[in-house]
């Protein structure tokens, strides 16, 4: 094989490496991405929960009217 042509070869055999990992990459992204959308989803949901549950918790704690 001549220099040329193994030249050749490691330079497409980089270039296909670099596109895998690109792709890697952009897949990554792409789910971190959707796990910021989860965790946000999650959070908002958390302070719903919270505050339907002080709302609960004030209700016990006021004074009850005599029966």
């Amino acid at each position: 094989m001549s220099t040329k042509t193994a030249d050749a070869s490691a330079e497409q055999g980089l270039a296909l490496e670099k596109l895998r990992l690109l792709e890697t990459y952009f897949q990554t992204r792409e789910q971190e991405d959707a796990l910021r959308e989860s965790r946000s989803q999650i959070a908002g949901r958390l302070n719903q929960i919270s505050a339907e549950l002080r709302v609960i918790d004030a209700g016990r704690a006021a004074p009850k009217g005599d029966a």
